[in-house]
């Protein structure tokens, strides 16, 4: 009987380990979980949500979320704001793989040409600011 009992308890164990999601927290200075959006979200798997804090955030490349992983701002659009390094540098903030949240981003439109790029299923994209002031900018760009 122990035997039984000692098995049925380490499988519970082994299931709550791998049902277990994770929140990376993200500061503008590089002080939290992660020191960047995208060493966060490199180091998130499906389940996880990478919680950005307020501040001004530098997006150098294209931001690849993962299946499964949401991205959220802790403060809201107003003061959490992703901006590219210089105003001549194209990025597009986010591609989401699917299944993906993005919410409450200010996304600084004045070097991007798409502000996230949708080609993927189950994405909710909320209260996000996309500034649009470069000629070939396009806020959300769907293509299925």
């Amino acid at each position: 009987m122990w035997p039984r009992i000692l098995v049925a308890l380490i499988a519970i164990l082994v299931y709550a380990a791998a049902t277990e999601s994770a929140t990376w927290y993200i500061k503008a200075d590089g002080t939290g979980d992660a020191p960047s959006i995208q060493a966060g979200v490199d180091s998130a798997t499906a389940g996880d949500t990478v919680l950005v804090g307020p501040g001004i955030h530098p997006v150098v490349d294209d931001i690849e979320l993962p299946i499964g992983v949401n991205i959220i701002s802790e403060a809201g659009p107003a003061v959490t704001i992703l901006h590219p390094p210089t105003d001549d540098w194209p990025v597009s903030y986010f591609r989401p793989r699917g299944d993906n949240v993005i919410s409450g981003f200010w996304l600084d439109g004045r070097s991007i040409y798409c502000g996230i790029g949708v080609n993927r299923d189950n994405v909710t994209i909320s209260n996000n600011i996309i500034e649009v002031s470069f000629s070939m900018f396009v806020g959300i760009q769907v293509v299925s």
